[in-house]
């Protein structure tokens, strides 16, 4: 399946596992209460996240967007996951803000 819900939503049922990225996780909207997160062992692993747009399309929009999304990520999910996950805090970076 490649629906973060019904995954998180089978876990917190009960009805096994997952590995899944914190915004992820957010996204699903399950309550953290029902799952218990851990870091995996070993080796670091990323996830980057990457707006495309076809050139010269949609003038400043494209960066209007990525900005509003930096934001968003900066001001209101980071300090969320770190306040359920705060391992997690020291592993997600997120770009600069453009102007």
């Amino acid at each position: 399946m490649d629906n973060s819900y019904a995954v998180s939503s089978m876990v917190a049922a009960g009805l096994g596992w997952t590995i899944t990225t914190p915004l992820c996780l957010f996204q699903s909207g399950i309550w953290l209460s029902q799952v218990r997160c851990l870091p995996l062992p070993g080796g670091s692993f990323y996830r980057n996240l990457t707006l495309l747009t076809r050139k010269h399309e949609l003038h400043e929009l494209p960066q209007v967007i990525a900005n509003d999304i930096r934001h968003i990520l900066t001001s209101e999910y980071l300090s969320e996951v770190t306040r359920h996950l705060p391992w997690v805090r020291d592993m997600i970076e997120i770009g600069e803000l453009s102007h």
